[in-house]
């Protein structure tokens, strides 16, 4: 566990000092500081505890996660303080552009592009599922470059929907998620008509990945739907296709890696290592500044519903 030292008020007034707003959210907003010794700037997130309902919830699931994080691809903590009121986590300040800002600026990305940065989120997910974290808010906005227009920099932000597994006997059945993003089998829950909720695994986030590589290439959502409703029954039924633009000249590999990881059954949906071990993401191998923690899970295992090129 990454030793994550826990300061009083006092201490972190005399630590920190809070600058510029940077993000603001629903119960919580980042703010930049400086440490006061040294200079450095670092990001803080300030959470109102008091006057939200759900906020410590949230907050003790980011901090349960942040204590274990430790990973160039995920944001790391420094420190956290509590008062009666707020909590403050302090984490290394990101300078670089957040994916969904960035992406609309550029409007698609072309497939080296798309390579480096989901190879990059890859490698930060099975870092976290190694650990057994569950991240279930992976989307464009809780992405983010560590350095300026830098690809191969991406940092995993906000884990205030992880949960930590704390052994074999814990389960996913929280309704958590974005409504673009979220896995089919976290909205089968609601459609079941079952007083038990039905559990689901560290799959979900491989789903949201796919939703990722799908609009850095494309500039759109595969489920887009003005209502949500029916966009939520397209994401059930996995109903999404490859229109004309761009896809005419999409390679098939970045096709099928798509396919594998939006798969609506979560027992067949690529795994991490299989998925960096398909031939979209190892053709770029050499331009990815981290080495994959594991390229277990052949190739072989990719579903075949396109020949690749």
């Amino acid at each position: 566990m990454n030793q994550v030292p826990q300061v009083s008020h006092q201490e972190f007034k005399d630590t920190y000092e809070l600058k510029d707003i940077l993000d603001r959210g629903t119960f919580s907003l980042v703010r930049k500081a400086v440490v006061r010794s040294t200079n450095e700037l670092v990001a803080v997130k300030i959470v109102d505890t008091s006057n939200f309902p759900g906020a410590e919830g949230v907050v003790q699931r980011e901090l349960e996660a942040l204590m274990v994080v430790q990973h160039p691809n995920c944001i790391q903590m420094r420190a956290y303080c509590r008062n009666s009121n707020y909590v403050y986590i302090v984490v290394n300040l990101a300078r670089g552009e957040v994916l969904v800002d960035w992406l609309q600026e550029k409007r698609q990305c072309t497939e080296l592009e798309t390579a480096i940065i989901v190879h990059g989120i890859l490698q930060g997910v099975f870092y976290l599922h190694s650990n057994n974290i569950v991240h279930r808010d992976l989307k464009l906005d809780n992405l983010m470059f560590e350095s300026p227009g830098d690809i191969n920099s991406l940092k995993i932000l906000d884990f205030g929907f992880s949960k930590v597994l704390q052994g074999t006997g814990d389960i996913l059945q929280t309704i958590c998620g974005s409504p673009q993003y979220i896995a089919p089998e976290i909205l089968n829950i609601t459609t079941s008509g079952m007083n038990q909720p039905i559990p689901y695994t560290q799959a979900v986030d491989l789903w949201s990945i796919g939703v990722i590589m799908y609009m850095l290439i494309a500039g759109y959502a595969p489920f887009d739907e003005d209502n949500e409703m029916k966009m939520y029954h397209k994401i059930i039924k996995g109903e999404f296709s490859f229109p004309s633009d761009p896809w005419d000249n999409v390679s098939n590999q970045a096709k099928e890696l798509i396919y594998g990881l939006l798969n609506v059954d979560p027992m067949r949906r690529m795994t991490v290592p299989q998925a960096i071990a398909s031939p979209f993401i190892t053709k770029y191998a050499r331009l990815y500044t981290n080495v994959p923690n594991s390229s277990s899970g052949s190739a072989s295992t990719i579903p075949q519903r396109l020949k690749t090129t």
